[in-house]
Formats: structure tokens, C-alpha cells, sequence
């Protein structure tokens, strides 16, 4: 799988010499203001890489350790030194006094939290479906594919409702789905039934259309026209930073919480936990298919009880993690729901 992922670097390295092509071409820049933002570029890359990596690694490493702090360090002082360099550009890669629109911040807000959800999931649901419920991958693949329907055929709905003079409806629907659907997966155990996913893989796809297809055009109406290139950049920059944080945080909760589940079933069952087991069971979190029975050291029957404990850690891990983003979302709701008011009343005065 490590070697399949090699085939995105060229279609990356082709969109980013096509990119500065056309964003070079007369027709789309002012030669005289317009500038590719690198030190921004940098301090960004900095700022979240580092976060993420920290994130991701302080687990095994510590999270206490010398290289842990040290990235917190530097995320913090490139974030800072980004807010300082970006405040004095005329077309920055973040336009931070752009924040100050309730209605733009709300969009941003939105699309941020929906990455994190849509990220966190679309991780979690296939091991889920394939390891804890024993579908194949190709049922798998069919389970989901209700949440693409869902999103296709309500996206039109929401891109005319945000056309409209009440921009805040498609923003709060897309919300409150995602915190229908996290309410549901809190629910998926080893024996859920096809009918419990339907019910969360369908407001999971109704908030996947609103919020996609109605953030981005009422975004860039609430400021300047002037002001959409930088804002869209925004936009869609500052979700996919969420994708990243989202699946490093759920990611790293989610194999601690499996990971300590896992040990406690163990102990509880009466199993002495020996280095050798506890390096058998990382690396049966790490990929659960590609352990054979009897490696390291570990005995078949062992092994088979691992096995059917592991699917029930699993699930109680899912759940854990579900409703952490039940909670996050529900904050989420009242934020933007603040927001919105807030922008109602500057509307009004």
C-alpha cells in the first residue's frame, strides 16, 4: 500500500508547475501587486507540520520529551511570526482581518470542523466495515457509496438556498447533520445492522452537500469582490489544515484508546502482558491482516483470542472517538450559531 501512494507525487509536481503557469498569465495577475506568497507558504508549512507531526508522534515519543516540546515550540513562534508577516502584505495567504466578518468566519468554521469529521470518518468507517463487521472490500465500498448519493443529490438544494437572503439555513442544516451522524456512530458495535448505518451515513451525506456546495459562494459574498481570490484561498486552505489536524488527533486518540482497551480485555481475561505480546499487539493495530498466526513469539490460541477481543476494542475505540466529536460539533453548533446572529444584527444596524 506504502508504494501505491508514490503515484500522487507526479500529479502533484504536474499541478504545481501548471499552477504557477496560469497564475503567472497576464490575463489572471497584476504584475505590478500581485506576488506569490512564499514566507507565508513556509511559516504555514511550519506551523501545522509541525503541530501534526507532534501530534501523531507524541504518544510513542512522549509527550513530554525534548523533540515534542521542541515542535510545539516551533509551531507556535511560525504561527506567530505568520500572523506578524501576514498582517503587513497587501494580498496575503491568510487575510487574518477577514476573520472579523461573523458570516465569512462562520463559513470557515464550518468547512474546518466538516474536514475533520468527513477526514476522521472516511479513516475510521472502512476498517470498520471491513475488520469488525467482516464485509469485503467491495461491500464495503457499496455501504458507503449512500453517503456520495446523499451529497450529490442535495447539493444542488443547497447551492440555490444559499443564493438566496437566508444564507444561515444551509450552514446550520449541514451542521446539525454532522451532529446527527456522530450521535449515530456512537452507536456502531460489532452487530450493527445495515439500517443504523443508513442512519447516520445519510445526514452524514446531507451535511457533506450543504456545507460543500453553500460555504464557498456565501464566503465570498459576505466580503468585497475584490477580496475572492484570497478569500476562496482561504477557505478551502484552512479546511484541508483541519483535515490534517482532524485525522492526526482522531487518528492518535483512537489507536491509544484501542490500543489500552485491548490491554485491559487481556488482563481482565487473565493473560500476563509481556513485552513480546504488547509488541505482537502494536503491531496488530498498526495492520491487523498482515499478522500470521504464531508470529512473534505468540501462539495460535492466543492469537485467536486476540483476534476476536481485538474487533470488540475496536468498536468501543470507534465509539470513544464518535463521541468526542459529538461533543466538539455540539460546540461547533453554538459557535456558529453565534456567529450568525452576530452577522444578522450587523446586517440589520
Amino acid at each position: 500500500m506504502e508504494v501505491d501512494l508514490f503515484i500522487n507525487i507526479p500529479f502533484v509536481l504536474v499541478s504545481m508547475v501548471l499552477g504557477l503557469f496560469v497564475m503567472r498569465s497576464p490575463q489572471n495577475l497584476d504584475k505590478e501587486k500581485s506576488y506569490i506568497d512564499w514566507r507565508g507558504m513556509i511559516l504555514l508549512a511550519l506551523s501545522v507540520g509541525s503541530l501534526v507531526v507532534l501530534v501523531v508522534e507524541g504518544a510513542q515519543v512522549g509527550w513530554l520529551s525534548w523533540p515534542i516540546l521542541l515542535l510545539l515550540v516551533i509551531s507556535i513562534l511560525s504561527f506567530i511570526a505568520l500572523f506578524r508577516v501576514e498582517r503587513k502584505l497587501e494580498q496575503p495567504l491568510i487575510h487574518f482581518a477577514y476573520f472579523k466578518n461573523s458570516l465569512f468566519s462562520a463559513c470557515v468554521l464550518t468547512n474546518f470542523s466538516l474536514l475533520i469529521f468527513l477526514i476522521s470518518a472516511f479513516f475510521l468507517l472502512p476498517f470498520y466495515l471491513h475488520i469488525v463487521r467482516q464485509d469485503t472490500t467491495v461491500m464495503s465500498g457499496l455501504i458507503l457509496l449512500p453517503i456520495t448519493l446523499v451529497m450529490a443529490l442535495v447539493s444542488p438544494v443547497a447551492g440555490r438556498m444559499a443564493a438566496n437572503s437566508a444564507p444561515a439555513a444551509p450552514i446550520l442544516i449541514g451542521v446539525i447533520c454532522i451532529l446527527i451522524a456522530a450521535i449515530v456512530m456512537t452507536q456502531f458495535s460489532v452487530d450493527t445492522n445495515f439500517s443504523t448505518l443508513l442512519l447516520a451515513f445519510i445526514p452524514f451525506g446531507v451535511a457533506w452537500g450543504f456545507v460543500f456546495s453553500a460555504t464557498a459562494p456565501i464566503a465570498i459574498g459576505a466580503l468585497p469582490p475584490n477580496s475572492a481570490g484570497i478569500a476562496t484561498g482561504m477557505l478551502w486552505g484552512i479546511q484541508n489544515i483541519g483535515a490534517a489536524l482532524g485525522l492526526a488527533v482522531v487518528g492518535t486518540v483512537f489507536r491509544i484508546m484501542e490500543k489500552q482497551t485491548l490491554l485491559n480485555q487481556l488482563q481482565e481475561s487473565g493473560v500476563q502482558i509481556t513485552s513480546v505480546l504488547e509488541k505482537y499487539i502494536e503491531a496488530l493495530l498498526i495492520n491487523p491482516e498482515r499478522i500470521e498466526r504464531g508470529a512473534m513469539g505468540v501462539s495460535a490460541a492466543l492469537h485467536g483470542r486476540i483476534a476476536n477481543m481485538f474487533n470488540e476494542a475496536f468498536a468501543q475505540a470507534f465509539q470513544s472517538v464518535m463521541w468526542g466529536l459529538v461533543v466538539f460539533t455540539f460546540l461547533l453548533l453554538v459557535a456558529v450559531a453565534v456567529l450568525l446572529k452576530k452577522s444578522q444584527c450587523n446586517k440589520k444596524s
